[in-house]
């Protein structure tokens, strides 16, 4: 068996992800401009975001899951995948997962 090499996720990331989660979750919706973030100097949406995190397999903190959880139960969308892949990854293609589902609606 492989195992996966722990990517950690630097500290400015991690929040501009943690801003994504918990705007995706408390006001964004598709019938409106998509909210940015300043990072780096430039404007990330919460898709791009959702992006930035796609190489780092650091595990995702409990608060974070348990948004997006609850945003799977909410919006119906399966959560098999973030189940199987918890980490920054995994939440990453979970919450673009999650703004096409609330897109589609």
């Amino acid at each position: 068996m492989v195992e996966r090499q722990l990517q950690p996720i630097p500290p400015e990331i991690a929040s501009a992800f943690a801003w994504a989660v918990g705007v995706f979750s408390l006001s964004w919706s598709p019938g409106g401009p998509e909210p940015t973030t300043v990072l780096y100097g430039q404007h990330f949406t919460i898709m791009e975001v959702g992006h930035l995190v796609d190489n780092f397999t650091h595990p995702l903190p409990e608060s974070l899951l348990d948004i997006l959880y609850l945003a799977h139960a909410s919006i119906g969308v399966d959560a098999s995948a973030l189940r199987g892949n918890q980490t920054y990854q995994g939440g990453g293609h979970a919450l673009r997962q999650l703004m096409q589902a609330r897109r589609s609606a």
